[in-house]
């Protein structure tokens, strides 16, 4: 799953992954919560955006962490680097996996590959 306020950044990581991956994108974190929570979609791994509108990436894995536990630990944080300084302490408190972009494609399939392989321990 990808999250993400640009559909350009979801559509290139849809083509660096779906060669391995079947990969959905949203460009709502809403959207992609009720997916999770109501339509009970079980995605391997999710790439989230830390800064969008609406519903920030912070915003987004809170909720997720409330209802459903399991699926918090499944998220990426992608990030341009700029962010505010909640968001820093929210990264900081909770330390989770974090791609930079730019990113190489390279760097995209590894994180995936490891964030799956840490769901099955």
């Amino acid at each position: 799953m990808v999250i993400d306020d640009e559909p350009a950044i979801i559509a290139s990581i849809e083509r660096v992954l779906t060669a391995q991956h079947h990969v959905i994108g949203f460009t709502s974190a809403r959207d992609a919560l009720a997916a999770i929570t109501v339509a009970n979609s079980r995605p391997d791994v999710i790439l989230c955006d830390l800064m969008m509108p609406e519903l920030s990436g912070p915003e987004f894995y809170t909720r997720l962490l409330t209802k459903q536990p399991l699926m918090a630990k499944r998220v990426v944080f992608v990030t341009g680097g700029a962010f505010t300084p909640a968001a820093q302490e929210f990264l900081d408190s909770v330390q989770p996996t974090v791609l930079e972009k730019p990113f190489r494609p390279d760097d995209l399939r590894q994180v995936v590959t490891e964030r799956m392989q840490k769901n099955k321990t």
